[in-house]
């Protein structure tokens, strides 16, 4: 009996541990479970400089990762959990922002490299400074210069490179830079570094071949790094004749088809007139005008008009004013049709008490005319001599009455090139003049 029940609970604990075994750890050798895991590393960088970038934040799949960046190589690394596609990008102050679609494997190790590109504001040429548009008796000798900006400076970069390319020619649009020039060296491409925003720039665009009596164009274009570009439009200048050695220093040659003279670049300046009157010394400058080169004024028209002849000179008359302010286009002012209080002396606040209200002469370069003749809008008014067409005549009271024209520092729009205007030759503070020669 005992035999059989030994037997039977033998065989039972057979069946037990043999159902043991299958039930678990064969299962474990023959299907193993395969770890899912990938691991995903790279380096952000510059695209131009190559050098690693800190801080920029990536993203995968959404799911936002922070890494810290080493200060030099930008390194990073992700242990992804799930495999498959995936989508990683990353953003960076300054910077396009950059992402790409990748098939992540099991127990895969990628390595990616990740160039930045800078986000860039194109170049900006504001405007071409000198010579003006369609200037007229422009020196033989001549620096050009221009305005630019760049968004860029000062946030991105602490000084953005620009290329320049500057042409002149006396035929537009140009031919190639090695056949349709003056000479070699009239199509140059320069280099800079500029900071801050806004600048005049004068780069290598001096010349000293220019031919007189020739119509030119000139152009400006400007593009950085990144290939972005602007471009002014050609403009144009005529150099000065021939006949402009006759004038004196300190004067520019005018000429239109019915006159050809010469007026002086500036207002007579107290400076000036000292060498006329020995009497007029320093306590003699007006009270508006303080400083040796400040114009002269509070003087009446009989001294101005002896002034102009102690040096050979003489008053210029109303149509010559007129001619050397608006040129052959008839400009309204110096610099254009449309009045800008800031582009000359003018709309400035003044009262009794005021001191030094005028500048001195040629301070404003933005107010200049075709011609190359400065402050004829503003700073002082000028006094002008009759003509046939506009002879002198008399008031109310009977008291002979003369002309002055251009406006002053507290003049506003009334500043003009054909604004003219009345008064008894008595002396004001407001009223000053410059001189113009006759050409023989």
């Amino acid at each position: 009996m005992m035999n059989r029940m030994s037997k039977f609970c033998f065989g039972l604990s057979l069946i037990c541990l043999a159902s043991f075994l299958s039930c678990g750890y064969f299962d474990s050798v023959v299907s193993p479970v395969e770890s899912a895991s990938a691991t995903l590393s790279g380096r952000v960088v510059d695209s131009l400089s190559g050098q690693g970038l800190s801080g920029v934040r990536l993203t995968l799949n959404g799911v936002r990762d922070t890494v810290v960046w080493s200060a030099t190589d930008g390194q990073f690394t992700f242990s992804v959990a799930k495999t498959g596609e995936k989508r990683l990008s990353a953003s960076y102050d300054g910077y396009h922002s950059w992402s790409v679609s990748l098939e992540l494997q099991t127990s895969e190790n990628r390595a990616d490299l990740i160039r930045l590109v800078r986000a860039n504001h194109a170049p900006r040429l504001w405007k071409m400074l000198y010579p003006v548009s369609h200037a007229s008796a422009i020196p033989l000798t001549l620096s050009f210069r221009w305005l630019v900006g760049d968004a860029d400076l000062g946030k991105i970069f602490s000084a953005e490179t620009l290329f320049y390319r500057f042409q002149l020619s006396t035929q537009w649009p140009p031919m190639a830079c090695d056949s349709g020039f003056i000479n070699p060296d009239s199509c140059r491409d320069t280099l800079m570094q500029n900071s801050p925003a806004l600048i005049v720039y004068e780069p290598d665009t001096l010349f000293t071949d220019l031919f007189p009596g020739t119509r030119y164009y000139w152009r400006v274009s400007v593009h950085d790094v990144f290939g972005d570009s602007a471009v002014l439009g050609a403009d144009s200048f005529t150099t000065r004749s021939a006949l402009s050695a006759v004038c004196p220093d300190s004067m520019v040659l005018v000429e239109m088809e019915t006159l050809t003279f010469c007026i002086d670049s500036y207002e007579f300046t107290n400076r000036a007139y000292m060498e006329f009157d020995t009497n007029y010394t320093v306590d003699s400058f007006p009270r508006f005008s303080r400083t040796f080169d400040s114009p002269i004024s509070d003087i009446d028209y009989t001294h101005a008009q002896a002034a102009c002849e102690s040096v050979g000179k003489r008053l210029c008359h109303i149509r010559e004013w007129q001619a050397a302010s608006g040129g052959y286009r008839r400009l309204s002012y110096p610099y254009g049709n449309e009045y800008n209080p800031y582009r000359c002396h003018t709309d400035v606040d003044a009262n009794d008490m005021a001191r030094d209200s005028t500048l001195p002469v040629g301070s404003k370069d933005s107010c200049v005319s075709p011609y190359g003749v400065y402050d004829l809008s503003g700073n002082i008014a000028e006094w002008v001599a009759p003509i046939d067409a506009f002879p002198p005549f008399s008031g109310k009271d009977g008291a002979k009455l003369f002309y002055f024209t251009g406006g002053y520092w507290a003049s506003q729009s009334k500043s003009g090139t054909y604004d003219l205007y009345a008064t008894t030759e008595e002396k004001g503070i407001d009223i000053g003049f410059r001189c113009c020669k006759t050409i023989h």
